[in-house]
């Protein structure tokens, strides 16, 4: 699954949620845009419904820069662009404010973001640029939804924000064998070496 960036979310059948009429989205055919600042109390996100598979490992790839934040207010959090992954009441998200990912990478340019894990196993790993930041685990949430979402989640601060690139792919998890049938490919595999060279010098008798 791929956002396209030459129409808005929801006229790609992503379900648009908002406390107010008019967006803060734009396209200019290579990016979507985040721009909510001005905009007081708001909140607008999208979100697709029933598209995670929790028993398998999936990749969720975007591109995106972080320009601008404006604070409404600090009573609660400032993180005013947020992706998230739900399924039955657990989350994964990565959230996006001037404290994001302090100190690892400059959030005001373009970076790749990679999230790799799955609801089976509750953890998921984040890239930035192919380079491993660390584990998260999954959060108890109230919603028991699954679908995926991105956008500007909070009444306390807004964003200008872009996307220029939106992906999630899901496989199945690889069984990991068991210590002994390791163990037991590596007899066999040695066994048979064995037995082809003493079965050579038979021949040369």
């Amino acid at each position: 699954m791929s956002l396209d960036f030459d129409r808005l979310p929801n006229q790609q059948g992503w379900i648009r949620e908002s406390n107010r009429s008019g967006t803060a989205f734009s396209v200019d055919g290579t990016k979507l845009i985040q721009n909510s600042i001005g905009r007081g109390s708001f909140v607008e996100t999208f979100r697709m419904n029933n598209v995670i598979d929790p028993d398998k490992h999936f990749t969720l790839s975007f591109t995106a820069r972080y320009l601008n934040q404006e604070v409404v207010s600090s009573t609660v959090s400032t993180f005013s662009f947020v992706v998230y992954l739900y399924d039955a009441n657990r989350r994964f998200h990565l959230a996006f404010g001037r404290s994001a990912f302090q100190n690892r990478v400059d959030t005001s340019v373009f970076n790749d973001y990679r999230l790799e894990g799955s609801f089976s196993t509750g953890v998921a790993s984040l890239y930035i640029n192919d380079t491993f930041i660390r584990d998260f685990n999954t959060e108890t949430v109230r919603d028991s939804r699954n679908f995926i979402g991105f956008g500007d989640s909070t009444y306390t601060a807004n964003a200008h924000a872009e996307l220029t690139n939106f992906t999630f792919t899901q496989k199945e998890i690889s069984a990991v064998p068991e210590p002994l049938t390791i163990l037991g490919t590596g007899t066999a595999i040695a066994f048979g070496a064995g037995f082809k060279r003493k079965l050579a010098k038979t021949k040369k008798k």
